[in-house]
């Protein structure tokens, strides 16, 4: 009590979020979720490494997928439960971005199993495999969302890709003169199987602007979560492929990417204007050739009685990518690296193959010109008869396009 006998009066507080800046951190960002899984990648990944599997040691492994799945769920459940009963879209979506991290093998746990045992390993694969489409379904279906049929396709290729690639690389190495290794052309045939996915993004996936059309920016966020982020995982892996292998990465790997690349980049053609457009897709194309340039042996293609190296690939890729960017939008200058591409392919293998093809095309030319100049009266007179038919189909060719009204304004005028 006061002097006067009244009773203080409590001051009132600000709320926490205000008065501490670290809090207001917290309760928006909320980091928790980041490290939690940053805790379950590193205790993975250090498990692996202090229990030095090996081959044919199942038991393990089982047990750290268990896990990993256990988490999985209980990641999704949460997020969904903050999204829909909550109404904390971003704490949810964090969640889930979190969660399709691990749905993607960013552990590389699934990956191992195959090197523990490649009967079992395809078969808890294919499980695994399995439950990743149905969390996905759950999400979709949970949130109501909506994939197509065909991006259910692309997703699934995606997925079965990143889940069996070990397993086809180590059944490969199986079969090769030296067990154990992986030859540098598997890997590079690899990559075109990679340039080719994206190829068919292009096909089976919406246009983005059909996407956002149908949803807002937040929920877009599943189109990047599991169209776009398996095929970032799956380039990943591939990577790994030469380390665990021991096959140098050679920059020609790159080219059939970036070729992908520039006929994915078409999705966006309502979005960019044709000249940009265009521009970046002639960039990629280039930088597809220029990093073939220089190549190894190993990476010749064989096929039959002949061979097919790194650049010759990349510039067919090239002119038909061009081809298909002169039909979208329609410039020249398109087309005109299309053939400089395609005659570049069919001259050789190689800069050097190239040049000597080329001079000799050169005076092949020259020669079948010099042959064809008439040396004789008699030659001459038959070449100027030949020459009267040629310029009479000219003429009936001009005057047969022509409509009685032109010929009539010609004359008046």
């Amino acid at each position: 009590m006061d002097a006067h006998g009244n009773m203080p009066q409590a001051v009132p507080r600000a709320p926490l979020s205000r008065r501490s800046p670290i809090w207001r951190f917290i309760v928006d960002r909320n980091p928790f979720y980041l490290l939690s899984a940053v805790m379950m990648f590193a205790g993975v990944r250090v498990i692996l490494s202090a229990l030095q599997l090996m081959p044919g040691d199942l038991k393990h492994l089982l047990l750290l997928i268990g896990v990993l799945n256990a988490y999985e769920a209980m990641v999704i459940a949460l997020a969904l439960y903050l999204i829909t009963r909550r109404g904390l879209v971003r704490d949810g979506w964090i969640l889930l971005s979190i969660e399709a991290l691990f749905l993607i093998d960013l552990t590389f746990l699934n990956a191992e199993l195959f090197t523990a045992n490649l009967r079992w390993g395809t078969w808890i694969n294919g499980l695994c495999f399995v439950l990743a489409l149905v969390k996905i379904g759950v999400v979709i279906r949970t949130l109501r969302l909506r994939l197509t049929p065909p991006e259910w396709v692309y997703v699934a290729a995606q997925m079965a890709a990143i889940f069996f690639m070990a397993g086809a690389f180590k059944e490969l190495s199986r079969h090769h003169r030296q067990p154990g290794a992986l030859s540098a052309i598997t890997l590079y045939g690899t990559w075109w199987l990679v340039g080719g996915l994206l190829v068919a993004g292009t096909v089976l996936l919406r246009k983005p602007a059909d996407r956002l059309r149908s949803a807002s920016a937040m929920w877009a966020l599943s189109g990047r979560l599991y169209l776009m982020l398996p095929f970032v995982s799956l380039l990943v892996h591939l990577c790994g492929a030469n380390r665990v292998y021991w096959v140098h990465f050679h920059a020609a790997n790159a080219a059939p990417a970036l070729l992908g690349l520039a006929v994915f980049l078409s999705r966006w053609r309502g979005e960019f204007g044709r000249r940009l457009l265009t521009t970046t897709q002639c960039v990629l194309t280039v930088l597809a050739v220029l990093v073939s340039l220089p190549y190894p042996l190993e990476l010749m293609v064989h096929a039959g009685s002949h061979l097919a190296s790194p650049l010759r690939l990349s510039l067919i890729g090239s002119a038909a990518v061009m081809i298909m960017a002169f039909f979208q939008n329609r410039h020249l200058i398109a087309i005109q690296i299309a053939a400089a591409a395609t005659v570049a392919a069919t001259l050789g293998n190689s800069v050097q193959e190239m040049q000597l093809n080329a001079l000799a095309l050169a005076r092949a030319i020259y020669r079948g010109f010099y042959r064809a100049v008439p040396e004789t009266p008699m030659h001459w007179g038959l070449l100027a008869v030949l020459g009267s038919f040629l310029m009479l189909a000219l003429g009936a060719s001009i005057s047969l396009r022509k409509r009685p009204a032109e010929e009539a304004a010609s004359t008046t005028s």
